[in-house]
């Protein structure tokens, strides 16, 4: 007598074959092609800036979106030219945690894109995007927009695919004001380690986790000519700050950068400080508006954390990236 197979073991068989096909083509995907609870178009809080003269003008806008492994994409208005931007993880200090995976302009510098992922152990987060956007008083956007360029680069091909990095660097008479950085992963995951502003660039890097994770980095640098004809000339700085020793809840580390007044911030830049390279310590947050203090300061903030198994005390440092108009 012919016995059938039960409808749930086929059901199971089935699954597997699906789940193993899928494994064959995962091999340095972008991250829109990895599996994403949700990709969020939801509109969030709007937040303005200026510098001392009235004539720089600079908007923060959010976004966001739930699940376990998140992209959101964030929109300026239509007036603004994209700068820079940020991601945040919440809630900002739970257990085991998520973390970031990207977060870096499109090439039209109009919408900015943050992604994030649990890695290891499962954990159903909120992944906030900000976008930060400019806008200069006596300069239509088509006329800003010709002084702004957006450069990118790859890792060079000797590079170790567990852990890109790359530099994207400016051109001469130009200042960055912006960048970011798109991991293509596979495996397990690379994790965003640091994206931060140099002196003509903008660099950024990616790092596997415990488990085996290839990927490539591509990173962006966004700059302005610091002397704009019948305007005037452009002031652009870069203020640091590292976190200072204090309780070290989760493996989070945590630090703050006051802005300077009568700057207009157009970019705010995070470094994990990756000291233990097989331990790690990767990036959840890097917010350009955090909530005002009692002073009423406004400030950015970097998060990092390590991984819930191995812990790895580490630090993170923030970095502002600001413009004025020279007085």
């Amino acid at each position: 007598m012919k016995k059938s197979i039960p409808q749930n073991i086929l059901l199971l068989i089935g699954l597997a074959v699906v789940v193993l096909s899928c494994n064959k083509e995962d091999k340095y995907l972008p991250a829109s092609k990895h599996t994403t609870d949700h990709i969020s178009e939801k509109k969030g809080s709007q937040f303005e800036g200026r510098d001392w003269s009235g004539k720089i003008h600079t908007i923060i806008v959010t976004n966001e979106v739930h699940g376990r492994n998140n992209q959101v994409a964030v929109t300026v208005p239509d007036e603004y030219i994209l700068v820079g931007g940020g991601g945040l993880v919440t809630p900002k200090f739970a257990l085991p945690g998520a973390f970031l995976t990207g977060a870096y302009p499109d090439k039209a510098l109009r919408t900015w894109h943050v992604s994030s992922k649990e890695h290891l152990l499962p954990f159903q987060h909120t992944l906030i995007g900000y976008a930060i956007g400019l806008k200069i008083d006596g300069l239509s956007k088509e006329e800003l927009r010709k002084y702004i360029r957006i450069d990118s680069s790859r890792e060079n091909k000797n590079h170790n695919p567990e852990t890109p990095e790359a530099v994207a660097a400016i051109p001469k008479g130009y200042v960055v004001i912006g960048g970011g950085v798109r991991i293509d992963w596979s495996g397990a995951g690379t994790l965003l380690t640091k994206s931060i502003p140099g002196n003509a660039d903008w660099g950024a890097a990616g790092h596997k986790n415990i488990e085996s994770s290839n990927a490539h980095a591509t990173v962006f640098s966004i700059s302005i000519k610091s002397d704009i004809p019948t305007w005037g000339k452009l002031e652009v700085i870069r203020d640091y700050a590292i976190n200072k020793p204090g309780p070290d809840f989760g493996g989070y580390r945590t630090v703050k950068l006051v802005k300077r007044k009568g700057w207009a911030l157009t970019a705010v830049g995070g470094d994990a400080l990756l000291t233990d390279k097989e331990r790690g310590r990767y990036l959840t947050g890097i917010v350009p508006k955090a909530e005002p203090d009692e002073s009423g300061e406004e400030s950015s903030i970097v998060i990092s954390k390590d991984n819930i198994n191995y812990r790895e005390a580490g630090n993170v440092a923030a970095y502002n990236v600001i413009i004025r108009k020279q007085p």
